[in-house]
Order: structure tokens, then sequence, then C-alpha cells
């Protein structure tokens, strides 16, 4: 158990990010895909399933806060993100074992609707531990591997999720699909339970070990610090012009996929969503890489400085892997 140091190890850091994503996306693509799916057989209307839709992205749209708040409280005899990251897994599976109790009906939309944004609310904290985690202790020449795992390993994460927890929901209930979920989850906190970030770091609050002197380093006690520093970096014409790009995106997406739903739901009662939202995400990454591709040497210059808080990589992280890949 003590080789299991991501910083000290460049095998288990690609392993662990492929891992870590892989896991986080049964729960997006349940609560993206699978749910709706369910509503939609179960003749709910658009227009609500627009609403759940709604309920389920709008943690997403709050993750900046969620890395203030990463950066600044952090238990560092630990390390800077794995407590975060445990504690995360734990609330989502309180939830989800939970959910499964209640076992919602598809009328009772706003209870689902409410379960749902709860388990969001519980990934974009696993999410932002991750990346920060990755921002942290990757080096600047695995950004490009690295990137390819974590977003492959979700792609698959979400296809896998997608089609195991819809057939389970579709064959055996909605309880069923959720306690799957949990246990699946359950595992990566286990497997999270014997792995340090750097070496004589604790596994559990009660157990020997010391923060290292490089996280106590990097970590930065006054949040206004944080706060100036990551609005400063995001303040760029660049920045606001990727914003954009990637509202277009994701507006795209909520259109074509209320219309997917719509029209095509009953066609696909067996829950055969996995494939097809595995083909979307590879033409989103796709987009991604072009925007990336162009002014690398700009997005360079901006995301690369050193003072940049931890705060800035959480979302940063993928712009600096962009970039690295297309020098």
């Amino acid at each position: 158990m003590g080789n299991l140091v991501i910083s000290t190890n460049k095998n288990l850091r690609y392993s662990i990010l492929l891992f870590l994503y892989f896991v986080q996306g049964f729960p997006v693509g349940v609560f993206f895909l699978t749910i709706p799916a369910w509503l939609a057989e179960n003749n709910v209307s658009v227009a609500e399933i627009g609403y759940f839709s709604f309920m389920t992205t709008l943690p997403w749209t709050l993750k900046f806060v969620n890395g203030f708040i990463i950066d600044r409280f952090v238990y560092l005899p630990m390390g800077r993100r794995r407590a975060w990251l445990l504690g995360a897994f734990v609330f989502i599976i309180f939830t989800l074992i939970t959910y499964a109790i209640i076992s919602p009906k598809p009328e009772q939309l706003s209870l689902m609707a409410a379960f749902s944004m709860i388990v969001m609310l519980g990934t974009t904290f696993q999410d932002t531990a991750i990346d920060a985690m990755a921002a942290d202790l990757v080096q600047e020449e695995e950004l490009s591997i690295a990137n390819g795992l974590m977003f492959g390993g979700q792609i698959i994460g979400v296809a896998s999720g997608t089609a195991l927890v819809g057939y389970l929901i579709a064959n055996f209930g909605l309880a069923t699909g959720m306690y799957t979920l949990a246990g699946i989850i359950g595992f990566a906190a286990i497997v999270m339970l014997f792995i340090r970030e750097r070496p004589n770091e604790k596994l559990l609050p009660w157990l020997s070990g010391k923060a290292s002197e490089q996280s106590e380093l990097l970590h930065i006690h006054n949040i206004k610090d944080i706060i100036s520093k990551a609005l400063k970096a995001m303040s760029n014409v660049l920045s606001f012009q990727l914003i954009v790009i990637l509202f277009l995106i994701s507006l795209n997406y909520g259109i074509y996929i209320s219309e997917y739903f719509s029209k095509n739901s009953y066609r696909h009662s067996k829950f055969r969503y996995g494939r097809y939202f595995l083909y979307w995400r590879f033409c989103k990454f796709d987009c991604r890489f072009r925007v990336y591709f162009c002014n690398w040497n700009t997005w360079r210059k901006i995301w690369q400085k050193k003072d940049n808080p931890g705060i800035v990589t959480n979302s940063m992280f993928y712009y600096r892997i962009g970039t690295y890949i297309s020098n």
C-alpha cells in the first residue's frame, strides 16, 4: 500500500484518473440521459423533461463556486483534494440510496428533479476535486495522455452507465438501478481509501500521517486572493469568447436532446441510448479540440501563469491540455 502515491507514480496517475473519470461518467449518463428516456417512456411531456434536465444541469452551472470552496477549505493531512473526493462519494451514495428507498414515480417529477439536482451537486464536487487533483499532480509532459485517458474514461463511463442502469430500470425498476449506481460509486470510494496524493499523508483522519510541505506551500488561506486571481484570469477577452462558444455547444445539445426524446423515444424502448450518447460525446470533444487549437500560444500565456491559484486550474486544466496538444 505504501507505493499507492499519485504524485510519485506515473502509472498510478494515469490509471486513477482513467478510473475516476470512468466512474464519474455513470451518474452523468444516468441522470442526463437514462432518466429522461425513462420519463419519456412513461408519457411525461417534453416540457416536463426539459424541467427535469434543467434541474439536473443547474449544479454544473455553479461549479466554479465549488472550486473556490475546495481551494479554501482543505484538510491537508489527507491531501489537498482527496478529502473532498471521498466526501463527495459518501454524499452521492447516501442520496442514491435514499432515492432508491423512496423510488418516486414519473408523475412525481418535482421530487425526481430534486433528487437529480442533489446527486449532480455531489457529482460536481467530485468532478471539481478530480480536476483539481489532476492539475496539482499531473506533470506538464503528461497532460496530453492524461487528457485522453480522462475524457476517454468518461465517455465509456457515460455510455456504460446509460446502458447498464437503463436496462436495470426498464426490467427491474428504478430502485434497482439506483442501488446499482450507489454500489459503483461505493467501489470507487473504497479504492480511494487506499491511495494517497503525496507521501506520508493520512489515509483517514484518525490514522497516522501528516500534511506534505508542498501541499502547505500551495494552499491559499485567503479566499479573497483565490477569487481575485481567478476573476483576473477569466476576465480576458479570449476567456469570454470561449465561454460563448461552449454555451452555444451546450445550447445545441439541449435543443437536440429535446427533439430526440420527443420524436424518437418510443422507437428506443429498450434504452439503447449509450451508443447515441457515445457518438455525441466524440462530436463534442472534436468541437472543443478545434476551439483549443485556435490561438494556442495566446491561451498558453494566459493559463500557464505560475501565480494562478488552484481554482483556476480547476476550470483551466482542459484549456492547458488543449494548448499542449496543439503544440
